[in-house]
Parts: structure tokens; sequence; C-alpha cells
């Protein structure tokens, strides 16, 4: 524990209340940079003006709605800028549109959510938006002046995904069934769409349109008949055919850098931790080593690019090292900081990320991530699961993990089995073995790291959300490490009646659920469902619990919570269930994200002291 007491209260002010700037955007002509700038409940939109040299002049602030998140914020003319947000409460997505010297305007009137869907970069006032009412939802053409809507196809609920190509007309549909993902196309003639290939649920297809000729080939992000994601070029026109990019990588692909002025496809980004980029041309390659050597930081990536591709955003940051963005001028040859996501983060000392590697059970490799505190004692440890599952941790600056470093523990990182970024079979590992193999993984990692680094084996703990609250909870009660407790944010304690009754917004994804974790309607699997589920493992469970949940929780009842709450106190077993008022299953606000931090930093240290605070439950904040 730090010998000073108000270490960790500087660690949340600095990493969750400070001013947090992010989503740095230019404006197609390179004259304008627009960004979001949070503090507390006031969120803004900023836009400056760049003049010959760089120097920046404020244009415009703009106040978004209290309660929202913003999403993204792209330019959709040289004058007219998109925002998404998400409402935390309600979890309701709202399209905004902001024209330079005039107002904020609300796209989404009259609709329960709405989404953008392209901003069809060669109609200036028009946008594609998903819109969702009380009975439909529909694909629909928006007029961003006149706010007129314009329906064109209402979607079933066994479509899950749609893609457009620039000119906004639809070329592909994702249709759901019990085997898996169908892939439609129109025809050519008629344009009906029909299937022209299926996808498994471990599979993944990700089309990257660069034209808008329907009869012109286009790239993909896709793993059929492949071990790992990698880039295809895509043929549709009779039938599918894919000629692939070889990257020589054991990872996931999962994004582009850019296209260059011919529009084409420059490289490609890997899902696993410190690869670089792989560039097919030299100039990008060049341009790449030159920013990364200005900016002095290993992790980069260029975040937005003028049309003339003269000027780009860069964004970089390392371990200790929030990003950070800056303006650079290839014509010029000008290099200016733009800003980071936290720039008054002070004097603090952050803690490097170390990465190993370890064989967990059946010799499955792992990749883990160690950040140890700056000290010179034996220090306790915080095993941080991941939530997800189908989610990956990565080497790079975390700010709860820095802010329980500088409270003086340790975090311990794993990409268990089930996570991305390393191939199908890595995830098809994890099917049907919630419970046991996964938490063998995470097993595995801690004792690896308890026997070869200064850690106090009394004082262990185990911190996650959803899945990784889930795979926290149960590490309590497997018995094969001596935790000193454990807090978890809106975790799943029931898998069997979670899959009984899915909640509203996994319903069109059932039968993936099914595939990837259990069909509960199957009586074999309930037993197993139960065995991985914390609720019906309350009585191995011996270790202090703090629950933290949002009441708005649409994907994880707080139900859940109170229920698992209930069994451990009448089995006269410490627990504490407090709410987060506000929020939905992603705690999205920093300032309730530095709250729920400070309460998971108290309990712990209560457990530590044996001085577990009194309250059972009550509101968090």
């Amino acid at each position: 524990m730090p010998e000073q007491s108000e270490l960790p209260h500087i660690a949340v002010a600095h990493l969750f209340l400070s001013p947090f700037q992010f989503l740095f955007k230019l404006s197609p002509d390179g004259l304008h940079v627009a960004y979001i700038r949070q503090q507390y409940a006031k969120i803004t939109l900023i836009i400056e003006h760049l003049d010959d040299d760089l120097q920046r002049s404020r244009v415009a602030d703009v106040n978004l709605p209290e309660g929202d998140t913003v999403i993204d914020v792209e330019w959709k003319t040289t004058e007219t800028v998109i925002i998404m947000t998400v409402n935390r409460a309600l979890s309701k997505k709202k399209v905004f549109v902001y024209r330079l010297a005039s107002s904020l305007v609300d796209l989404s009137v009259g609709t329960e959510d709405s989404e953008l869907a392209t901003l069809l970069p060669a109609a200036p006032e028009h946008i594609l938006v998903y819109d969702t009412y009380k009975t439909r939802k529909t694909i629909s053409l928006l007029n961003i002046t006149t706010h007129e809507r314009n329906e064109l196809r209402t979607c079933p609920d066994d479509e899950v995904n749609y893609f457009f190509d620039l000119s906004g007309q639809l070329r592909m549909i994702w249709r759901i069934t019990p085997q898996g993902y169908q892939i439609l196309i129109p025809d050519a003639a008629t344009q009906q769409f029909s299937p022209v290939f299926s996808l498994p649920f471990d599979g993944a297809f990700i089309p990257l349109f660069i034209s808008a000729d329907p009869q012109d080939d286009f790239y993909a992000l896709t793993s059929i008949d492949r071990e790992f994601i990698s880039l295809a070029k895509v043929s549709c026109r009779e039938t599918l055919k894919l000629l692939w990019c070889e990257t020589g990588v054991e990872g996931d692909v999962v994004g582009i850098t850019g296209l260059n002025s011919e529009e084409h496809i420059e490289g490609v980004i890997f899902a696993t931790a410190r690869h670089d980029p792989l560039f097919f041309t030299p100039d990008a390659r060049q341009l790449h080593d030159l920013l990364k050597a200005r900016t002095a930081l290993p992790l980069l990536m260029i975040k937005s690019v003028s049309a003339d591709k003269l000027r780009y955003i860069v964004g970089a940051a390392a371990d200790t090292v929030p990003e950070s963005y800056f303006l650079y001028d290839s014509a010029t040859d000008q290099f200016t900081v733009l800003g980071s996501t936290l720039p008054d983060i002070g004097t603090l000392h952050l803690s490097p990320m170390s990465s190993f590697t370890l064989d967990g059970v059946d010799g499955t490799v792992l990749s883990c991530f160690l950040t140890m505190p700056k000290t010179d004692h034996a220090c306790p440890l915080i095993l941080f699961p991941h939530a997800g599952p189908w989610a990956n941790d990565s080497w790079g600056f975390n700010a709860i993990v820095q802010c329980f470093a500088c409270a003086g523990y340790a975090v311990l990182q794993v990409n268990f089995r089930g996570s991305t970024g390393y191939g199908r079979t890595f995830i098809r590992k994890s099917i049907g073995h919630w419970g046991d193999d996964i938490q063998r993984d995470l097993t595995a990692a801690l004792h690896k790291v308890m026997d070869n680094f200064p850690i106090d084996k009394k004082k262990i703990f185990s911190f996650g959300t959803s899945f990784g609250g889930l795979a926290s909870l149960l590490q309590l009660a497997r018995g094969e490490t001596s935790f000193a407790g454990a807090a978890v944010i809106n975790a799943p304690t029931d898998l069997l009646s979670t899959l009984v009754e899915l909640p509203a917004l996994w319903r069109p994804l059932q039968q993936a659920f099914y595939h990837l974790i259990a069909n509960p309607h199957q009586p074999e699997t309930a037993p197993k469902l139960q065995h991985a589920s914390p609720l019906y493992l309350c009585d191995a469970i011996t270790a202090p619990v703090l629950l933290l949940h949002s009441e708005n929780d649409q994907v994880v009842s707080i139900e859940q919570s109170r229920k698992f709450y209930q069994s451990m106190r009448k089995l006269r077993r410490e627990c504490q269930l407090k709410v987060i008022y506000g929020e939905g299953h992603d705690v999205l606000a920093r300032e309730n994200i530095a709250c729920a931090v400070t309460a998971v930093l108290a309990f712990f240290e209560s457990c530590c002291t044996d001085n577990i605070m009194s309250a059972k439950t009550g509101p968090l904040f």
C-alpha cells in the first residue's frame, strides 16, 4: 500500500476528473480541427481554425446535451460536422449536425434511437441513418438541412448488419441463421438480395469498399477458410472469389492504415500487442517512420487526414503516456502538438507495463501484461480480467490500471482463451468452457506472477467489469488461490437465466450466443451454465465481495447483483452492493468511473486492514 494515503485520490483526480480531450478530426480542406472536451457533466465540441503556420484560433465552443457521451465526430463538409452520441442512462443513440457559425441540431427527433450508417461523401446535404422506432427499424436517407427522412428499407430482425458503398448504395447484408451468418448481395439485374456464402459464428467478414461501381472488386477483412483475419481482395460478380494478402503475422488484422492518392490500401493494422502496421508501399512506411520519430512514442496511428492528403492528425501513446495528438503538414514539414487526452495528468509517476507469455491449460499460449507499482516492498496484486470475453487487453496506457498502480497494487491482465486477436482456434477453445478452462488460464497466469515477482500473497484481489466481473467472482469460488476480496461492476451472476431470457439488446444474436456459450434449452447444458454462474456457487465464496451495478443496465439486469447479494447475506458472507445511477451497462461518465475506482480502492484497503466497511447496500453516488 502507498505510504501517502492521499496518493490514490491524486491519481483518480488526474486520470478521471481532469479535462479529457479526444476525437481530434481534420476538416476536408485541412483548415479546421474539431475535437471533444469533457469535464464532469460538461461535454463540448470545440472547433479551431488552422492558419498557414498551423497556429490555432478558436472558432466555436458547442455544448452537447448533459447525460450524453460522444461516440464519434465526423466532418461532413468543410463547414459541417456530424456528432454521434449515446445517452448513458437510456442507451439511446442520437445524431447531431453543427454548421460553422450556426447552432447544434438534433437529427434524431421523433425516433427512439438513431445511428449514422454512412456519411455519403458525394451528397453534401444527405446522410444515411439507422432509425429505430417502437415497432420497426429502418434505413433512411436524411437531409441534414431540412431534416426530412426518406425511408429506404425496413430492417427485419434477422438482418444484423449492412454495408454501403461510397455512393450510399446498399451492397451487402448480414443475415443471422441458427448455423451462423449469411452474406447477401444484390442481383445485378433485379437488385434482389440473395446469399452468396455462409459464415460461422466464430468467423469474420468486414468489407472495405473503395468504389461506388457495383462491378468493381473490393477489399475485406475476413477469416473465411482461414485461422486469422486477413486482408482479401473480393470479387462477387458471379460467385465469391478471394485473393489473400499474406502478412506473415500470426494475429488478426483489425483495420487498414488508410488509402493512398490512387485510393489503394496503404497497409494493415494488427490486433495483437505491439506489432507495427504492415505497409504495402515504401511511401507509407516512410511516412509512418517519420511520424514515429517526431512523436518519440511507440504506439502511433494516423487519426485524420485532409482531402488533399497534405495535413495529418496523428495519435501517439505509450504505456505511461496517454494518447497525445499532433498535427503534421507534409508540404511544409511542420509538426505541432494539438493536445492530449489527459492534458492535466501532472506529475504522476506512472508505472510501465511489461508483457509475457505462458502456457495455459492444455498448452494454449497466453499473452499477459503486468504493471508493477513503484515500490521496494512486496505489493498486493489485482487480477483484472477483461470484459467480453470477445475482446482483448493490449500493451499501452490504461487509466484504471495506472490508478491501481499509483495506489500500490500490481495489476495482471490476461488474454485468456476466447479473447480476440489470436485466431479462430483461440476463440473456439472457450466454447463450452466458461467457468473452467478460462478460469484455469487466469489461475496459471496468476501463479506465474506470484512465483516470480515480489507479491504479497495475502493480498490477492480480483476486479472486472461485465464478463471480467463474472470471471473475478468465479476465481473466488474455485478455491485454487486464496483471494482477499473481489470487486465487480455490472457482472452477470446467473448465466442460465441470462440466456433463457436474453436481454432485448441481445435477442437478434440469440443463436450466436447459444453457439459461443451454450444453449440453455438443452438439458445437458443447464448444469454447465450453473457451474459457471457465481449465484449458484456462493457457498464456495468466503472472501469479501463488492458489487457495483448500474441502475439502468439493459444488458445485465441489476437484479442479478441483488440476487447474488441476498444469497451471500443468507450465508453470512461479507458482501456489499452499491448502485450506480444514471448509467447503463458501460459506465461512461468519467466522474462515475472515478467514483467506482475510488470505491474499489477503499474496499480493497478495508480488506487489507481487516476493517470491512460497515455499509452493506446503498447508492454509490
